[in-house]
C-alpha cells in the first residue's frame, strides 16, 4: 500500500501513456478506455511507507480505467531497450498515446 505514494507524481510526469490494455478481455476494442501512466520515480517505499531507493531495472505502472480511477500501481520489469518503459509494452497494450 505504501507504493500509492507513487501514484500521483506518475500521473503527472508520465515517462509514457499507454492505451488499450491487450490482455484484458473486459476491454473493448473498438473504443479502449484503460490507460497505463508509465514512470521512474526517483524512490520506492517499502511495508512501512519508508522511502527506499527505487528498484534497479523497474518501472511504476499505474492503471486508470474508463472512469478514471487508478486501480493498479505495481512495480513492472523495464525494457531492455529502454528503461523508461515496460517490458514488452509492444504486446502488452493497443498502442502508445504519449
Amino acid at each position: 500500500m505504501a507504493n500509492i505514494r507513487s501514484v500521483m507524481p506518475a500521473l503527472q510526469q508520465p515517462t509514457a501513456i499507454f492505451e488499450g490494455l491487450r490482455r484484458d478481455e473486459h476491454e473493448d476494442r473498438r473504443a479502449p478506455g484503460w490507460y497505463c501512466y508509465c514512470s521512474k520515480p526517483p524512490c520506492s517505499f517499502d511495508e512501512s511507507g519508508e522511502e527506499r531507493p527505487p528498484y534497479p531495472g523497474q518501472v511504476f505502472l499505474v492503471s486508470v480505467n474508463r472512469e478514471k480511477v487508478a486501480c493498479n500501481w505495481p512495480w513492472a520489469r523495464a525494457d531492455k531497450a529502454d528503461e523508461g518503459l515496460p517490458e514488452n509494452y509492444e504486446a502488452r497494450f493497443e498502442r502508445r498515446a504519449l
